[in-house]
C-alpha cells in the first residue's frame, strides 16, 4: 500500500469515526409532531403598485396572514 493510499484510508477512518460518535450537545430540531419551539420570520411585503419589495420587514414571530399555518390532519 502506498503512502497516498494509506493517507486516504486514515482520512476516511477518522471522517467516519467522527460522524458516528455520539455528541451529547445534539438537539433534535423536529419533534415529529409539530413545529413547537420554531421561530418564523417574514420579510417586507411586496408592493404591487410600485412593483418592488417594501422596506420594512414584518418581523420575527409575527404572521398576520397565516403564512406559516400548519394544517391539522386526522387519522382515518
Amino acid at each position: 500500500m502506498t503512502l497516498k493510499n494509506l493517507s486516504k484510508v486514515v482520512f476516511f477512518f477518522f471522517l467516519f469515526w467522527s460522524c458516528s460518535s455520539k455528541n451529547s450537545n445534539w438537539q433534535q430540531l423536529f419533534n415529529g409532531k409539530n413545529l413547537t419551539g420554531w421561530d418564523t420570520y417574514l420579510g417586507p411585503e411586496y408592493d404591487t403598485t410600485l412593483n418592488k419589495p417594501g422596506t420594512i420587514p414584518i418581523g420575527l414571530n409575527i404572521d398576520p396572514s397565516n403564512v406559516f399555518d400548519t394544517p391539522k390532519f386526522t387519522a382515518i
